[in-house]
């Protein structure tokens, strides 16, 4: 049925794309929430000078705050296609520049501890995952835009709906991949402990360093189950029952991203790299095994020459 012309007047709701009307109450927390965390954002970043991670933070929040207005909008009039399109372009595309965010952390981790330690150089973790993101981002915006093209063919929504599919199965399993090199670099970190490099150890002894380090992995973990929800809501397409259940909706989609931003802004790297954000950045030039090793070593000496001249 032709759904073009239909208005709550003249047509049942569930005709429509979303298929309901969206909760005020929850998506007005929504915008209130993302909208408190991007000021929140834009002020840490002033203030610890992080405008590579306030970049990936704001994109993201602001598309956030964007898609759930839109949501809102839908509920005057939910066959309203060009708010649709909005609405499920920016919910969609908005976690891949809060996972952008999180890779030009794990880089600067790698640092941290020594680049020696790790399965990569943090170079490279940074620019496979920032590439993959990427990926993810043009599959899920092209997939979601095509999909409300006007005039659009049932074969050519099933090509766009794949689209959308892949894009975000690209983000679970780019993610997936993150949260496994996460955990081989964590194993490897303390397999090593007596060649951490030395250049950083006062961010390490940073009292909140461990729940930045909690509070990255926690994030991807939302982000890859909210991503996860994500591809199977849209198995079926966008008249799915999932895509029309509200409650999964704010649980899977509001809830995880809301707490993934949550976690981003209270550990926020500036503060917990205790200045040292720049200093880490992907440009930096860090000495290798050799050099730590090396200065272990020197380390052990002089400790054991110190004790050898006490007992002297």
């Amino acid at each position: 049925m032709n759904t073009d012309d239909c208005t709550l007047d003249t047509c049942p709701v569930g005709l429509s794309k979303i298929g309901f009307l969206p909760n005020l109450g929850g998506n007005a927390f929504m915008v209130a929430w993302f909208g408190t965390i991007l000021i929140a954002q834009i002020a840490l970043a002033i203030r610890y000078k992080t405008w590579s991670y306030l970049f990936g933070q704001a994109c993201g929040l602001a598309l956030e705050v964007v898609g759930y207005v839109e949501r809102i909008r839908l509920r005057d009039d939910p066959f309203n296609n060009q708010t649709f399109i909005v609405y499920i372009v920016t919910i969609t595309i908005a976690p891949a520049f809060l996972c952008y965010t999180i890779y030009l952390c794990f880089g600067r981790i790698v640092l941290v501890y020594g680049p020696h330690v790790s399965l990569m150089p943090h170079r490279a973790y940074t620019i496979i995952f920032v590439t993959l993101d990427i990926i993810c981002l043009i599959l899920q915006a092209g997939g979601a835009a095509w999909t409300q093209a006007d005039g659009i063919n049932p074969q050519d929504l099933d090509r766009a709906l794949d689209l959308l599919r892949a894009g975000l199965g690209l983000q679970c399993a780019s993610l997936g991949l993150f949260v496994l090199l996460s955990l081989d670099m964590g194993i490897r970190v303390l397999r090593n402990r007596s060649t951490w490099t030395t250049r950083y150890a006062h961010v390490r002894q940073h009292r909140a360093f461990a729940y930045f380090l909690v509070g990255s992995f926690a994030a991807a973990l939302l982000i890859l189950a909210r991503s996860a929800f994500r591809v199977e809501e849209l198995r079926n397409g966008f008249n799915a029952v999932g895509d029309n259940a509200e409650t999964l909706f704010m649980v899977f989609e509001g809830a995880m991203i809301g707490l993934a931003v949550l976690l981003q802004t209270i550990f926020h790297p500036g503060y917990i790299l205790d200045g040292e954000w720049r200093a880490t950045s992907f440009f930096t030039k860090q000495p290798g095994a050799q050099h730590s090793q090396r200065r272990a070593a020197e380390r052990e000496s002089g400790s054991t020459l110190q004790t050898e001249q006490k007992s002297g």
